[in-house]
């Protein structure tokens, strides 16, 4: 449910997918046309989520996906504490690319 208020909250996200702790988040350009973003604007958000403090790391056939797989026996709270971390990072990115589109 967190990741998929990512893409209720981000243009960025253009996809939350997976099966079991296994996710990903594909980030875009545009959501119409799914325009990937650039392996160095992942990179972005990557980099991002490593200064709050969560390791993630980039996937998929453009670069354009962070991956998570997180441990089966993590508490949950630990687990929201994460994806708040990457939460914000995807934040921080978006609103970069926003800016720097204007």
């Amino acid at each position: 449910e967190v990741m998929n208020g990512w893409k209720q909250s981000w243009p960025l996200v253009g996809d939350v997918r997976g099966l079991g702790p296994m996710m990903l988040v594909e980030l875009v350009r545009d959501r119409g046309t799914k325009e990937p973003t650039s392996p160095e604007e992942t990179l972005q958000v990557v980099r991002q989520a490593v200064a709050n403090g969560v390791i993630v790391m980039r996937a998929g056939l453009y670069s354009n996906g962070v991956r998570f797989l997180p441990p089966l026996n993590m508490p949950e709270d630990m687990l929201r504490e994460a994806l708040a971390a990457v939460g914000h990072a995807i934040e921080t990115v978006q609103a970069r690319v926003s800016a720097a589109s204007v």
